[in-house]
């Protein structure tokens, strides 16, 4: 048990440097390198493999993003932040040929769920409009790759208000 927490408690260290040289220092090879780290310390660390999916992504790995950010999602499914994630990146794997266009069905879901989830925050939390309208402009890009053009309609006119 000592052991194990030694591990998690590197592994949080390791997460937290990786999050620091790559997004405050923009040095994305030391933030992969930290972050792997973090991985290997403990395997059960999804916000490690989280920050992964997203350095891959910036990086333009899609199937390294795609692989993380699946990853961190099926560790802790109910995380809004992971659940956004990973239904974009199935989106972009869907767009670039990857995936069969039939899991648009599924980002599509997390993505309303993710808007659901939002709409429930506090009205004076700064994120919540933000990550509303993220969102559905995902979806937008989602009905209207799926050929649903009066769902995105409807999208279209929420985004407008």
């Amino acid at each position: 048990q000592y052991l194990k927490d030694i591990n998690t408690f590197k592994s949080l260290c390791y997460t937290s440097l990786g999050k620091l040289y790559g997004k405050d220092f923009g040095d994305i090879n030391t933030a992969f390198t930290y972050l792997h780290l973090a991985e290997k310390t403990d395997a059960n660390n999804s916000y490690a493999d989280f920050l992964l999916g997203t350095a891959y992504s910036i990086k333009g790995d899609q199937e390294k993003s795609y692989f993380y950010t699946k990853k961190a999602y099926e560790k802790q499914p109910e995380n809004r932040d992971y659940k956004e994630n990973y239904a974009l990146s199935i989106q972009k794997y869907v767009f670039a040929g990857k995936l069969p266009k039939i899991d648009l069905k599924k980002s599509e879901k997390l993505f309303q769920e993710v808007v659901k989830s939002a709409k429930s925050l506090p009205d004076e939390n700064k994120e919540k409009g933000e990550i509303i309208k993220r969102n559905l402009s995902f979806l937008y890009e989602n009905y209207m790759a799926q050929d649903r053009k009066q769902d995105a309609q409807k999208i279209l006119s929420q985004l407008q208000k």
